[in-house]
């Protein structure tokens, strides 16, 4: 019995083999308008967590593959731990292009490296002035190399424009010097996920250093959770769609789905338990009425299929509709298909033991 659901495999010969969600015309549509883009430009693809916005933009990637469009997946929220997420869009760069022309690549890695220094020294700049406003203060030798520390730091900051100019243009050149059919496509997951603090800072890396020529980035995202992301770091925007529209030149929702297919499926491929038909059908009934994503879905039916398959055994094996009654209540109050396992304990032995006892608590 798998507990957790396992990530859909999307196979690079056939993208839609697992396509549950029924999104193949959506995902085709897109990658022929990212196909036939230029850049620079960012694309977002809109949707509540549990939605299946991670399987969505993995087909979206082996779809442009096949049309021989270079793609760069990162998950943003794998490289949260980063303090600059400059650092981490630049390392997945770096290691995912292969361009035809070393000299190209070799100064895109050059410039990448030269903007991180300039940036941190500008930012030491800050920190040390702050800690340090007289260098009078401190003792004389550490005075001298805190001097030729600012020195630096200076001479950083006035070539900063310059930096981030000389990264765009190996960037946009690098972009060109790769074999591909379209744009360089980068498609960042999971950006929603990450702290608050990541998530705008990526947003404001991408606009301010990667907006170039050939570069197309598409990001997946929940638009809600990214407002409150704002919010807690700059209070409360009076208007948040002006405020992320400076990132933003296209934005997409995820198409709604046809709910009772996929819990249909999910069903068989879990091969419920069908002694108590009515149970399993009320269940799909309120699965398919329900504001649920498909993520909660899949959760509660696995629950189902977890307590009910350990009261199989013992006398309450034909409980399954105050089974599915007590699941379906905890999902209306919580929103949620989780289970504190201390709450629903059952001693399974005991029931065994003392049918006409455990019955009776059953139904308390």
């Amino acid at each position: 019995m798998t507990i957790r659901a396992k990530q859909l495999e999307v196979p690079r010969e056939d993208p839609f083999r697992f396509d549950r969600l029924k999104r193949k015309a959506f995902v085709e549509a897109l990658s022929e308008t990212l196909a036939s883009s230029f850049g620079p430009a960012v694309f977002t693809i809109d949707g509540a967590w549990g939605t299946g916005k991670t399987t969505f933009v993995r087909m979206l990637a082996e779809v442009l593959r096949q049309k021989e469009v270079k793609v760069v997946e990162i998950n943003a929220w794998e490289t949260d731990y980063e303090r600059d997420p400059l650092v981490a869009l630049t390392n997945a760069l770096t290691s995912e292009l292969q361009s035809n022309d070393q000299k190209k690549q070799d100064r895109f890695q050059k410039a990448a490296s030269n903007l991180v220094l300039t940036l941190i020294l500008a930012i030491l700049k800050a920190i040390l002035e702050s800690a340090f406003p007289s260098i009078n203060a401190v003792s004389e030798k550490f005075a001298s190399e805190l001097s030729r520390l600012l020195e630096r730091s200076d001479d950083a900051a006035t070539h900063r424009a310059s930096s981030v100019k000389e990264f765009q243009d190996s960037l946009r050149q690098l972009a060109c010097s790769i074999p591909s059919d379209g744009p360089l496509v980068v498609i960042v997951d999971e950006l929603d996920r990450c702290r608050p603090e990541y998530a705008v800072s990526m947003l404001e890396t991408i606009k301010h250093f990667f907006e170039t020529d050939g570069v197309v980035f598409v990001l997946a995202l929940n638009r809600k959770q990214l407002d409150h992301s704002a919010k807690v770091l700059y209070g409360s925007p009076s208007d948040p769609d002006s405020y992320f529209g400076k990132f933003f030149d296209i934005e997409l929702r995820l198409p709604l789905v046809d709910k009772s297919e996929f819990v249909e499926s999910t069903m068989s491929d879990l091969k419920l338990d069908q002694s108590e038909p009515l149970a399993v059908s009320t269940l799909a009934e309120f699965l398919n009425r329900g504001p649920y994503s498909p993520q909660t879905i899949d959760q509660t039916i696995r629950l189902y299929n977890l307590v009910e398959s350990g009261l199989r055994q013992t006398s309450l094996q034909r409980c399954q509709f105050m089974l599915v009654t007590a699941i379906l209540c905890r999902l209306i109050v919580e929103g949620s298909s989780s289970i504190n396992f201390s709450v629903w304990h059952i001693n399974l032995t005991a029931c065994g033991n003392k049918s006409a006892s455990a019955s009776r608590r059953s139904r308390t």
